[in-house]
């Protein structure tokens, strides 16, 4: 099969995938699917059939991978906007964290009531990590990560305000 029929074959496999991301991302829906399809092609090109995996089941892992580096990189990019000043919208608790206006009281409050542990966790999980992720990085469980952001979530609501 040609590269171009794996693609037009497969786009669909797209089209599920990027949904999962779309709403919550703060990505466009076009970029996701730009994205999605990028990573199509790149596994049509790298897929070797004498490896024993499907078709749709290594585009599949291509493709959710590619979209959650994207989504990290939003995430990313608005924490620096954020912090640099460029954007400074305080609806949520995560956003005060980050915001510049009131970074050096939520930081210290934080460092007097957090763990420096507990805050690379939640900073893991405010750049879009899943639990899965921070709890194989730090070598802890999914609940302990889960545990920990809804504290750091619960001291920053309180104690700044949020």
């Amino acid at each position: 099969m040609t590269e171009s029929e794996l693609i037009k074959e497969h786009a669909y496999i797209v089209d599920i995938i990027y949904r999962k991301y779309f709403s919550a991302s703060g990505v466009s829906e076009q970029d996701l699917k730009q994205e999605g399809m990028v990573a199509l092609l790149k596994a049509a090109r790298t897929f070797c059939e004498g490896k024993g995996a499907k078709f749709e089941t290594y585009a599949g892992t291509v493709i959710h991978n590619r979209l959650i580096d994207v989504v990290r990189k939003e995430k990313s990019d608005r924490v620096i906007a954020i912090q640099d000043g460029d954007a400074c919208v305080n609806t949520t608790p995560e956003q005060i964290f980050w915001g510049k206006e009131r970074g050096r009281e939520i930081e210290k409050v934080l460092k007097d009531k957090c763990s420096d542990i507990e805050l690379a966790i939640y900073k893991s999980h405010y750049l879009g990590r899943s639990y899965s992720e921070i709890a194989f990085t730090f070598g802890i469980t999914k609940k302990k990560v889960d545990n920990t952001v809804q504290k750091v979530k619960k001291v920053i609501a309180e104690d700044v305000g949020g």
